[in-house]
């Protein structure tokens, strides 16, 4: 059984509607199928890309769905590089402790832009049954996860490599 990741995406740039157009299909396509879904292109197939899980549409070009194990960042960047769309796309599956955020404009076509906080050191004091990080305590993960990626610089990762991660 899959440890479940949450992805939370925003779309930005003249072509959101196209965005709209794909995940308005994705979502009915999971309402009649209720398995994982992925864009119909031969690029996803090719590159086994991620399925998207219970998508949920937010507002205007911002989506929330789960996926297997880890982010759909593949898959969010053959939507962005096909439809020329920027997006930033954050998760997190606290099971194996992985956090971050990624972005990616269509003018840089081959990079996307990552940070990866699943090796930040913390560490859970029984005792006070409180998170420890940079010694200051907490009492959910999430109280400094978001912190933790603001203060991280971003790490340019190439097509290749985000493709062959899936």
């Amino acid at each position: 059984m899959p440890n479940w990741c949450t992805n939370h995406v925003t779309f930005f740039g003249d072509n959101v509607s196209k965005v709209e157009k794909l995940f308005d299909m994705l979502i009915k396509e999971q309402a009649t199928d209720n398995f994982g879904v992925r864009p119909p292109w031969k690029g996803c197939e090719k590159n086994n890309v991620r399925f998207m899980f219970e998508i949920e549409k937010y507002e205007p070009s911002v989506y929330q769905f789960e996926s297997k194990w880890s982010p759909t960042l593949a898959t969010m960047f053959l939507i962005g590089r096909r439809l020329k769309v920027s997006f930033e796309i954050t998760w997190e599956e606290m099971g194996d402790c992985l956090y971050g955020s990624a972005t990616f404009d269509p003018s840089i076509p081959d990079v996307i832009m990552i940070r990866d906080a699943s090796s930040t050191h913390y560490r859970w004091d029984q005792d006070k049954e409180m998170y420890i990080y940079k010694d200051e305590e907490y009492e959910s993960v999430y109280d400094f996860m978001e912190d933790v990626i603001d203060d991280m610089t971003p790490i340019p990762i190439s097509k290749d490599q985000v493709l062959r991660e899936g």
